[in-house]
């Protein structure tokens, strides 16, 4: 449950634990671990923890800065006819005419480096800190289109949360090479959801494989509209493929899509 509130004159996002999960004793440990974690991660590109409040055992949540912006997928379908994944550089404050406005929406890549830069923090903690939930819903924009990771659900947070162990001798919660190479994977979905401003499910078709193939291979093909670039493409076809150590490292998707960013200037 998420809802708009005030803290210390400060307007803030409130996460709250559902009424009936909150008298659990386990999904509160839950809860709280997500909020340890959290409270770890301190970068411009992931939305800011505030704090944590409660008011009995059963009433409790998870405080943020305030997220103007709203989640991407609302963002998305409200612009989709704005967007765009570059634009050329723009003139001059002595060139530009004086009614061009200078506020203009965020381009595509720019919003992929945003969240590509979380992952490039997540996934440089040893051993790394896997998002666990990230899709357009959990990305969220600020008011001057900044896109910030939010909403983690740290993979194996369910098998911790009774220990409530100490994370800091390692710096935070810990994932394997498989398990941020899911964050990987749903990256690459993101990038089918950006380039077609709506949800990638629609645009991943299966691929016919072998029948000795690996039963739990669950192939999948992307399709991209004729204005996404082609690195873009590529990459999102390198991140989905199945096997996880054959996907591109987040610091491999981070330094190809801010080298396309430079090529545009």
């Amino acid at each position: 449950m998420v809802y708009e509130g005030v803290f210390l004159n400060q307007a803030v996002t409130v996460k709250r634990l559902v009424p009936e999960l909150a008298k659990d004793e386990y999904s509160r440990d839950v809860f709280m671990y997500e909020a340890k974690v959290a409270a770890q991660l301190d970068h411009p590109k992931i939305v800011r923890f505030v704090g944590v409040y409660w008011t009995t055992v059963s009433d409790i949540g998870s405080v943020f800065e305030r997220m103007s912006g709203g989640e991407l997928n609302e963002y998305l379908a409200a612009h989709y006819s704005e967007l765009v994944w570059t634009r050329p550089a723009r003139p001059s404050m002595e060139e530009r005419p004086a009614s061009a406005s200078d506020v203009e929406l965020p381009t595509k890549l720019q919003l992929a480096i945003d969240v590509a830069e979380a992952l490039v923090l997540l996934h440089s903690f040893h051993p790394p800190i896997a998002h666990g939930n990230l899709s357009s819903k959990s990305v969220w924009l600020d008011g001057s289109g900044t896109a910030k990771l939010w909403n983690f659900r740290p993979v194996g947070v369910e098998a911790l949360a009774h220990s409530m162990m100490d994370t800091s001798r390692s710096g935070t919660v810990t994932g394997t090479r498989t398990m941020d190479n899911g964050d990987i994977c749903a990256f690459g979905q993101l990038l089918v959801e950006l380039d077609w401003c709506e949800p990638a499910q629609s645009h991943l078709r299966p691929v016919e494989t072998p029948a000795d193939a690996l039963v739990m291979s669950e192939l999948i093909e992307p399709e991209f509209t004729s204005s996404c670039p082609p690195v873009v493409t590529q990459l999102a076809r390198r991140c989905l493929v199945f096997s996880p150590y054959d996907r591109p490292t987040a610091i491999e998707i981070f330094y190809e899509l801010r080298k396309l960013a430079d090529s545009e200037r």
